[in-house]
This record gives C-alpha cells, sequence and structure tokens, in this order.
C-alpha cells in the first residue's frame, strides 16, 4: 500500500467514526469491529502518532478531498480569513499601483518598494476593528511569495531606466524609502 494509500484510508476511517460531542468533533478508533483507544490503535497500524493527527488535523479542517491519483488536491485547502485578506488587499493594490506588463501576465509595483513596506501599508490600510486581519511580517511574507509572487513583482529598478544608478537617482530625486533611508543617511 503507498503512501497516499494509506493516508486516504485512514482519513476515510476517520470521516466515518467521527462524531461531534459538547460543540467539538471526537473520533472513535475501531480495530476488527471493536473499539480501541488512541494509542492502541496508531501502533497497531504501525503508524506514527504524528501521521494519526495529520490525518486528523485534514478531518477536522475539512482537508480530506482526494482526487484522481488519489493525491490530495492542495487548491481545495481552506483558506484562512488573514490570508484571504491579504490577497485581496495585495490584488486592490496592484490594481490601483502596479503597471500591467505587456508582455507577461503580471503587474510590477514601483522599483525600491520592500516587501516589508507593503506589509506597514498593509497594517495601516486595517481598521480598529479588524484586529482579527492582522498578520506578522513572516507570515505577510509568506503569503506574497506562495499566493502572489506568480503574478506580482517588485522589480530593483526601472524597466525605463538604464542602469541601477539611474534608479537609485531617481530614488534620490523622490525622496528616500524606509529601508533606503538607512542606507544614505
Amino acid at each position: 500500500m503507498s503512501q497516499k494509500d494509506r493516508k486516504e484510508y485512514f482519513v476515510k476511517d476517520l470521516l466515518k467514526n467521527s462524531f461531534r460531542s459538547e460543540d467539538k468533533f471526537d473520533f472513535k478508533y475501531f480495530l476488527a469491529k471493536k473499539q480501541v483507544c488512541f494509542k492502541f490503535y496508531y501502533m497497531a497500524y504501525g503508524i506514527s502518532y504524528g501521521y494519526l493527527h495529520d490525518c486528523r488535523t485534514r478531518v477536522l479542517e475539512g482537508r480530506h478531498t482526494f482526487v484522481h491519483g488519489l493525491t490530495y488536491e492542495e487548491d481545495n485547502r481552506k483558506i484562512s480569513l488573514k490570508r484571504e485578506s491579504v490577497v485581496a488587499w495585495l490584488k486592490k493594490y496592484a490594481d490601483e499601483y502596479g503597471q500591467p506588463q505587456p508582455d507577461k501576465a503580471e503587474k510590477h509595483l514601483s522599483d525600491g518598494l520592500t516587501i516589508e513596506e507593503l506589509w506597514d501599508e498593509y497594517i495601516e490600510s486595517l481598521q480598529e476593528n479588524e484586529e482579527r486581519k492582522k498578520c506578522s511580517l513572516s507570515y505577510f511574507y509568506k503569503i506574497f511569495d506562495e499566493d502572489c509572487s506568480k503574478w506580482l513583482k517588485i522589480p530593483s529598478v526601472n524597466r525605463f531606466s538604464q542602469c541601477d544608478v539611474c534608479a537609485s537617482f531617481k530614488l534620490l530625486k523622490e525622496g528616500l524609502t524606509k529601508s533606503q533611508k538607512g542606507k544614505y543617511s
């Protein structure tokens, strides 16, 4: 039995034997139609605690869809409120300030901009009642890399300038960004 087949078997078995008690999901574990404890269940099947815990987590989060080839479909993952709001904000920001590229299906933000500055603007754009949508800088980096890096780019230089020196003079004319103030101060 392959790894994918095993995971599908355990997820389906957990789905079949899950029930709701006191506002939370719980599971019953059966071996040869007899109920056993959690530890005996994973030891009898020869799997690790973490492996079975991962299968339980998939069931609880609703990530138990298997598609052709018995692989888990990552596109059906449950998206968190923070991730959803960050991606929506980045799309809106790219529509307002991004430059669509004529030869590619992507948008470029202004050169010299950093992801940290984008995160600062995102945090500032949230209202006081939207505390649940705040995320850490590292999570913002992760979201940008996983969900937006294919269609949203931050070029190191302006595509109309000749070189890095021209781009840096342009930045000096317009005013320095937060990260560059440290370099030139």
